[in-house]
């Protein structure tokens, strides 16, 4: 067993996990190798998931399955000759989010930087998420996490914990951010995305209090738009990770008190990315910008 630190609490892998920063630290959660038994008195959705409250099953076909337990376990049953290249990308991304929604987080599908606070882009595959937050650690601002945000509201102000130091790109993203594609590997055979590590800056025992997310949209032009709050709630239930699994988990209650908490500080807003990846220094200015807005002082 080798331990890492991620999302601010340390786990014991059986597997090799290259991505996560490798510590000594007491484990939180063990991620052992072994059979990923059947939930009891649950029907699999038509996803092939089972899913209970504290108790979930999930099923990739040539994949694996993967069963998260009370987020204090993790079991991972390969298939067959898979390559753990593959595994890895289903347990670090949907079966760590199930993990940490059992622990407590609100999980976005986001990519977050360190601007003095989290910064994070929220929207579906293929947005721009990763691509802004590679832009901005290209110009020198630590990464947080990539593609799995998790929020953590029980102290009453959002924190963010940093995920681990890599991010996942598309060969266009590469090319517009200036990056030699063959200096990075790819992280799947049968997909053209390569792995940007990102160590620079890159803490793996802090948090960060949540400054700014942006939901990314496309438009002729990059700009900064003001959310209000219902319309803020909206797209964070929108794009929570994993939503699917919610209600059949019975905490739909507990995630929409979470999301009108988050939707509730005013640090959502919506980011226009503009038509092109050649844009990516506009865009860089624009989220720098909005970082550093004071409100004026009124006058007495």
């Amino acid at each position: 067993m080798t331990n890492y630190r991620t999302y601010g609490f340390c786990v014991a892998s059986s597997f090799v996990l290259p991505e996560l920063v490798r510590v000594q630290c007491a484990a939180d959660v063990p991620i052992v190798r072994g059979t990923a038994g059947h939930v009891p008195n649950v029907t699999a959705n038509e996803d092939g998931h089972e899913v209970s409250e504290g108790d979930v099953r999930l099923s990739f076909e040539g994949v694996g399955a993967f069963r998260i337990r009370r987020g204090e376990e993790i079991v991972v049953e390969p298939s067959p000759g898979v390559d753990e290249a593959i595994v890895r990308l289903s347990l670090l991304g949907p079966a760590l989010a199930v993990l940490l929604h059992q622990r407590g987080f609100l999980v976005l599908h986001a990519s977050s930087v360190a601007m003095d606070g989290a910064v994070a882009f929220l929207g579906d595959s293929e947005w721009g998420k990763s691509t802004t937050a590679a832009a901005l650690y290209r110009v020198g601002w630590p990464l947080v996490s990539d593609d799995v945000l998790a929020v953590d509201l029980r102290s009453g102000s959002p924190v963010v914990p940093r995920a681990f130091p890599q991010v996942k790109l598309w060969p266009e993203a590469v090319e517009a951010l200036g990056i030699e594609s063959h200096q990075l590997r790819t992280i799947h055979p049968d997909l053209g995305k390569r792995a940007l590590r990102a160590r620079a800056g890159f803490k793996d025992d802090d948090e960060l209090p949540l400054s700014r997310l942006y939901v990314l949209s496309n438009g002729p032009e990059i700009r900064v738009e003001t959310l209000g709050e219902q319309e803020a709630f909206v797209e964070l239930v929108r794009h929570s990770y994993a939503a699917s699994l919610l209600r059949d988990s019975r905490t739909e209650t507990g995630h929409f008190a979470q999301c009108t908490a988050l939707a509730g500080t005013g640090s959502v807003r919506r980011l226009v990315l503009g038509g092109s990846l050649a844009d990516v220094a506009e865009l860089i200015r624009a989220v720098e910008e909005d970082r550093v807005e004071v409100p004026v002082a009124a006058s007495v």
